[in-house]
């Protein structure tokens, strides 16, 4: 929904663009509050922003603009376990002065799209570097451009392509706010050519973007007296195109250049502003999941951040979570999630046999994350499939046909009776197995006769 009617007066404040996280999988469901309250943890080098800001693997990742430093650097730094933040090192220098871009990664490359040059001129322009074994990054190159040059916009990467949402322009603050675009990724990291893709229903200037589940969210925005808490879904197509545009959850309040990271299938967006010119700044950390519907739930709070700031990014690395700023004064924020298993987030951890990222039994993973008997599972999320009757024991089967210590009977659950006699519950389950058998060992010895010439 809209707060305010729009305002296309002359847009005077800087935005930024959001860096969002790829996750290697897109983890879901389940809700997992900061567990860690936010603290101040370091500090980026001298003169350097936090306004873009990145993350692969262990290490972090912050590129300059032309408003602080020159030449335009690019800098990372290692995360250990503990979340401590090790010495930054420069990297690949950049010859393109511009800011409020977006940033972007995959599991090789690094995408800076779009933003404004000097003189208030907005730019489609792209650039890519390759990450290296080290975690510096290789030399940058330019590939595709925007089909509509524009700053603060929604930018995200799905398998193998790259989302342009909403966003403004320079001088009037409007005019991408509902234009979409994506491109695909080559396999040496250029792009092709963009593509449009449905418009959004309502302006999305200064928003934020996540993937979840196969589907494109868009979060708030605004700019002047517009500010809006309307949130957007799209579903993914295979071929990368998407839509059409929903209307989801809104937002508590409105939120603009709030900084936005996925876990699983919860969404968090902290800090950013509201209000004329983004004069009132905000703390606040919002969190939502993703049902199986792909709704959003409603949106509750989580911790804070201790300081305060205009423009915010959000970044992860493990269960270590750090908010950095426009503001190259203020410290690095740290904070954590809860590290405990969420059945049905798509991730396997502590006790969990499985996790296929729902709640749902007779899946082959449980409500409980456990492996149901007769079927096997692997990966994360978790792939299943019913593996009762090859003979071969596996995790959640007590025994298979012949295979297994039965004290009587095999059921044709993988289950062994509870006693050497059958009780009459389990006899039909006794009878069905051992026709299974007979049936098994006659369609081999038809088979084994074929292969060998002999007539059936």
């Amino acid at each position: 929904m809209n707060t305010n009617p729009i305002n296309r007066n002359l847009w005077l404040g800087k935005l930024m663009i959001f860096f969002a996280i790829v996750p290697s999988t897109e983890r879901v469901f389940g809700g997992d509050p900061l567990a860690c309250p936010w603290q101040i943890w370091g500090q980026l080098p001298p003169n350097v922003t936090g306004l873009y800001m990145g993350a692969r693997g262990n290490f972090l990742y912050t590129f300059e603009d032309y408003a602080i430093v020159s030449p335009v650097g690019s800098l990372y730094a290692e995360v250990a376990s503990d979340g401590t933040i090790g010495p930054w090192l420069r990297t690949t220098d950049r010859t393109t002065y511009r800011y409020v871009y977006g940033v972007v990664t995959t599991n090789t490359h690094v995408y800076l799209v779009g933003g404004q040059l000097q003189g208030f001129t907005n730019t489609g322009l792209v650039e890519y570097a390759a990450f290296q074994i080290d975690g510096s990054l290789g030399a940058w190159n330019a590939t595709s451009s925007l089909n509509t040059p524009r700053e603060s916009f929604g930018l995200v990467v799905s398998g193998d392509y790259v989302y342009a949402l909403g966003g403004t322009l320079a001088i009037v603050g409007f005019g991408a706010g509902r234009v979409t675009e994506y491109a695909h990724i080559n396999a040496d990291g250029s792009l092709g050519a963009w593509q449009l893709g449905p418009q959004l229903n309502e302006d999305h200037p200064g928003c934020r973007a996540a993937v979840i589940d196969g589907y494109l969210y868009v979060f708030g925005g605004g700019v002047h007296q517009y500010q809006t808490t309307t949130v957007e879904r799209a579903v993914l197509n295979g071929d990368g195109s998407f839509g059409p545009w929903v209307i989801d959850t809104p937002l508590p309040e409105p939120k603009t250049q709030a900084g936005v990271t996925v876990r699983g299938r919860s969404v968090y967006l902290a800090g950013g502003h509201r209000g004329t010119y983004g004069n009132e700044w905000q703390t606040s950390v919002f969190l939502a999941t993703v049902a199986q519907d792909h709704t959003l739930s409603p949106w509750i709070t989580t911790e804070a951040l201790v300081q305060v700031a205009q423009e915010r990014a959000l970044t992860s690395v493990g269960e270590h979570l750090f908010a950095t700023s426009n503001n190259h004064d203020l410290g690095v924020e740290h904070s954590c999630f809860s590290g405990n298993p969420v059945c049905g987030d798509g991730v396997i951890e502590g006790s969990e046999e499985c996790d296929d990222g729902d709640t749902v039994d007779g899946d082959g993973c449980s409500s409980t994350c456990t492996i149901e008997s007769g079927w096997g599972c692997s990966g994360a999320p978790s792939s299943c499939t019913e593996i009762c009757g090859n003979g071969i024991v596996t995790v959640g089967e007590q025994c298979d046909g012949s295979a297994g210590p039965c004290p009587g009977f095999c059921l044709s659950n993988c289950r062994c009776t509870s006693g050497e006699v059958p009780t009459v519950s389990e006899w039909g389950l006794v009878v069905t197995a051992l026709l299974g058998l007979t049936m098994g060992t006659a369609l081999f010895a038809r088979r084994d006769r074929s292969q060998r010439g002999v007539a059936s």
